[in-house]
């Protein structure tokens, strides 16, 4: 079972103390993560932690010669191009597959022509064609 400790009130006497006793106790099972919500600290820490934990990815489309959408496709860990166009538009996508442009800042190749298997990786920005 996949956990994640919140170590809540980082702001009380002695919290430095007691997140350490819970690293030690608990830090080979679960990730902690520790915050203060009174003086606003590691908040963006947690919420990154709790997106980590949600094994999912996003992935956002663009028709060429346009900016990407700024609303991403949510999708399981582990999907491929298939599974984007598929929340895209079945029909045409899928059905009607011709070839997928995925656009990578991070990569060596940045923009590469991939088929329906393809996997893809979080923060991918995908181009679809069909015929």
């Amino acid at each position: 079972v996949r956990a994640l400790v919140v170590a809540t009130k980082g702001d009380a006497e002695g919290s430095g103390a007691r997140f350490k006793e819970l690293e030690e106790k608990y830090g080979d099972r679960f990730d902690i993560v520790p915050t203060s919500a009174a003086r606003k600290e590691n908040l963006d820490g947690m919420s990154w932690a709790f997106y980590r934990h949600l094994d999912i990815l996003r992935v956002y489309t663009k028709i060429p010669g346009k900016q990407r959408e700024r609303k991403p496709i949510v999708l399981p860990e582990g999907s491929v191009v298939e599974d984007a166009a598929a929340k895209v538009h079945k029909e045409l996508f899928v059905e009607r597959f011709r070839s997928a442009v995925i656009l990578r800042d991070n990569d060596k190749i940045k923009r590469r022509v991939v088929g329906l298997s393809y996997p893809l990786q979080d923060g991918d920005v995908i181009q679809l064609a069909h015929t």
